[in-house]
């Protein structure tokens, strides 16, 4: 068996390969594509890939050419299928959203383009954005959490209550306002997304998906409490309604 001299390799190939700088052809590039068509990367492989890209970042010049690469790629129908469900009942830690909102710190984002200003109208009608006039009626502001480390809007003193209600909770671990959008399609048809107020993760690991309203608005919500509470039950949380009686008792 012959003696494999690692040290020569290193100085005629450098540490990262023969390849380094070369390019492939588009033949060999489809052959590589058409080889890998249909196979999937086992658990284990996921594991080893994740553990090796820790800490590492791209560079400014890779971002770029990625971003140029997907430029004008729309993604399919059945695509946003996968991820939806993929991602059903995912939270967001509360390392990573300080990660996002530390990234964002001082970027300057391009104007809108006519395309993405109409694209937004048409997620506010459908219910992706709580309406902007609610600032009219009801008591808004900024609540800070020690739990979670940040502010955390609310859009009604009720909501302000619950808040310190959690907060107050030692079964408490953590809770996120507004966590995500569900969709579901209203008695026209028409598709349209429900954001529950809030998601409170308890010590035990139980979730409870909360929505705060007065009595009052309690019938003319009642589907969008059945999609809640659907979604809940699919996804191993509860479904609580928090009226003014609530909050008082606490």
């Amino acid at each position: 068996m012959a003696v494999i001299d690692l040290v020569k390799i290193k100085k005629t190939h450098g540490n990262k390969g023969r390849y380094k700088g070369k390019k492939r052809s588009p033949e060999a590039c489809k052959a590589i594509s058409d080889g890998l068509k249909g196979h999937k990367t086992s658990e284990e492989t996921k594991k080893k890939i994740s553990e090796a890209l820790k800490g590492h970042i791209l560079s400014e010049v890779t971002r770029k050419k990625m971003s140029a690469k997907l430029k004008g790629i729309r993604v399919t129908e059945e695509a946003k299928r996968k991820i939806s469900n993929k991602l059903k009942g995912h939270v967001v830690s509360l390392e990573t959203r300080n990660k996002i909102r530390a990234g964002n710190i001082g970027k300057k984002h391009p104007p809108c383009s006519e395309e993405q200003r109409q694209r937004m109208i048409l997620l506010h009608k459908m219910g992706r954005f709580r309406n902007s006039n609610t600032s009219k009626t009801y008591k808004q502001g900024k609540f800070y959490s020690l739990k979670n480390n940040r502010q955390l809007h609310y859009r009604s003193s009720y909501e302000l209550q619950a808040y310190k209600i959690f907060e107050k909770d030692d079964k408490v671990i953590s809770y996120e306002n507004e966590p995500f959008s569900i969709r579901y399609k209203d008695k026209n048809n028409i598709e349209r997304g429900y954001r529950p107020d809030v998601l409170v993760i308890y010590v035990n690991g139980k979730k409870d998906l909360v929505e705060i309203k007065p009595k009052k608005f309690l019938q003319e919500n009642i589907l969008k409490f059945e999609i809640g509470r659907k979604y809940a039950d699919e996804n191993n949380m509860n479904f609580v309604i928090m009226t003014e009686d609530d909050l008082k008792q606490k």
